[in-house]
């Protein structure tokens, strides 16, 4: 399986090309061949013909690159073309993330060879990928510091108890209309916790309550 070069306008891969301006710097450039719009998934398909090599270029749907296959004469040419007629800077990514470079800084085919062995730009993709996922461990790590905040809130466990509750409520109906017992059964399980917590509170804390709001009256 060949390696694939991606043409992005920023290393980042946040902004996309516009799909008719492409088409126009490609369809008629002499090389291209084979060209074909109707291949569903993408906005176009087409073979590039340059000194004895041929490379194939795509660009997906709802995507911010250009798929260029492999890495020889025909794919390089080819993506430096795009970057002469599209009129915006774009970069070179490997699949591999092994390089990242901007197109106008390459000056020939030797040179473009010259920047894709020694690894030209990866310290961008590197760092790029180490703020994201920096981003995400400290995401991670808000979310379970506040893992304990919720599990002590009453408000959570009132939520909890309330989801039980009604879950238990409808399948004692259902269990009962339907003459199923077992589903009723399991129904009362779901309720009886909130029953016995709402008995407890009725016989045990609400006269101590009283009585505490007695002592303090007197």
């Amino acid at each position: 399986m060949s390696c694939c070069i991606f043409l992005v306008l920023d290393f980042t891969g946040k902004s996309a090309f516009d799909p008719e301006k492409v088409r126009n710097c490609l369809r008629h450039l002499p090389g291209v061949r084979n060209w074909d719009e109707n291949d569903a998934g993408y906005q176009f398909f087409c073979d590039f013909d340059f000194a004895g090599d041929t490379t194939i270029v795509n660009m997906p749907e709802d995507s911010p690159a250009i798929s260029v296959e492999g890495m020889g004469d025909a794919s390089l040419q080819v993506a430096l073309e795009i970057q002469r007629r599209y009129g915006e800077e774009i970069y070179a990514i490997s699949e591999t993330c092994s390089f990242c470079i901007p197109l106008s800084t390459v000056s020939s085919l030797a040179d473009f060879n010259d920047k894709i062995v020694s690894g030209f730009g990866r310290e961008k993709l590197e760092r790029r990928n180490g703020d994201a996922a920096t981003l995400r461990c400290r995401q991670g790590s808000e979310t379970m510091s506040r893992l304990p905040q919720y599990l002590s809130s009453p408000n959570f466990w009132v939520g909890v108890s309330s989801v039980v509750a009604a879950t238990g409520i409808a399948l004692c109906t259902i269990g009962f209309a339907a003459g199923l017992n077992w589903l009723t059964t399991v129904g009362l399980w779901l309720v009886a916790p909130i029953l016995i917590g709402g008995v407890f509170i009725a016989l045990v804390v609400v006269p101590r309550l009283i009585a505490a709001n007695r002592k303090q009256r007197k």
